[in-house]
């Protein structure tokens, strides 16, 4: 049996033309995901399917990642085998992160950051010509408004859109309102993404993201950090999303893989680890993908799930199914 999964987020997503347009594209990409591993090896399947994903305005990679606290565009990605580890953080004009993080897997080193990034993204014509080609017009209208509640500078916004931005930044950034006062002098006016897949011998990880929104220049999430978002070993590939500094915070990924290692099932493994390092906040934002030989896990503690999986015996699709609410 062959086995893939993809993600394209854990979090909220309240505008329901845009959580249409996300689940569309999340079954998009598990389509491209499955026909590349009908003919393909796992890594080719979730590096096709993240990259159909970054693609996507509709969700946090790529274009239409989320805009940090400045109003600019700052990707991580992650690939990952058995045998090799490639990721970046920060860049800033690779029109693929995931393609870089491959090219990194290829170097001697695991991680790049920043300026070393963008460099590598511009060496292998893998750049743009300006990180303005990421920013989509919603994200920027959602980050003038996010920003301007913060501000105290509400006069003309809807009392709900008040609400709605006060509630996420008290739930993911409550100190950001202390900090914001350091980065007023910058200021002018849902989701990672990910894949997981087993071919019949081998496994393969990729997740990318646009980080958090309102993040800080310069902060770097869970998602190209191996062992906290992404993972292979152990028998085991996960891929996960939701708040980074909480992911990172309990490496969830490599529990994930020890818990297997241990010998849980995969199903029990994945919501064990997760549940383990909810305790630990007061409101957890989790999600996670998980793939082995025996099968394939989803799981999240975050309101709201965008994924799908297949499960293929040889070139033929035994089952699939994409949904964007799983408990």
């Amino acid at each position: 049996m062959k086995f893939i999964a993809v993600h394209g987020g854990a979090g909220r997503r309240s505008d329901k033309s845009v959580r249409s347009k996300a689940l569309d594209a999340v079954m998009k990409a598990l389509d491209i995901g499955i026909e590349t591993l009908k003919s393909g090896n796992a890594l080719d399947a979730v590096i096709a399917a993240v990259v159909s994903m970054e693609d996507s305005p509709y969700l946090n990679a790529g274009i239409g990642s989320a805009l940090n606290l400045i109003g600019e565009v700052e990707m991580d990605a992650c690939v990952a085998t058995e045998d090799s580890c490639g990721a970046v953080a920060g860049t800033t004009i690779a029109r693929n992160p995931v393609l870089l993080a491959k090219r990194v897997m290829e170097t001697d080193h695991l991680l790049i950051a920043g300026k070393g990034a963008d460099m590598l993204a511009e060496s292998y014509g893998m750049s743009v010509d300006s990180n303005e080609f990421f920013i989509t017009e919603r994200n920027r209208k959602r980050r003038k408004e996010a920003v301007k509640v913060l501000l105290g500078e509400t006069e003309g916004i809807p009392e709900e859109k008040i609400k709605k931005r006060n509630e996420y930044i008290d739930r993911v950034y409550p100190k950001l309102r202390e900090l914001i006062r350091h980065y007023s002098q910058y200021i002018s006016f849902s989701d990672t993404v990910g894949a997981v897949a087993f071919d019949g011998e081998h496994l393969a990880a990729a997740t990318s993201t646009g980080g958090v929104f309102l993040k800080l220049p310069g902060r770097v999430g869970d998602s190209p950090i191996f062992g906290a978002g992404t993972y292979v070993g152990n028998g085991i590939a996960i891929s996960c999303s939701g708040i980074g500094e909480q992911i990172m915070k309990t490496t969830l990924a490599k529990n994930i893989a020890n818990l297997y290692a241990f010998g849980l099932p995969i199903e029990l493994a994945v919501k064990s680890a997760m549940l383990m390092a909810s305790k630990e906040f007061e409101n957890p934002s989790m999600g996670a993908i998980a793939v082995s030989h025996e099968g394939i896990t989803i799981y999240h503690t975050s309101e709201a799930f965008v994924a799908g999986y297949a499960k293929l015996k040889g070139s033929e699709i035994v089952e699939r199914k994409v949904s964007d609410v799983w408990r």
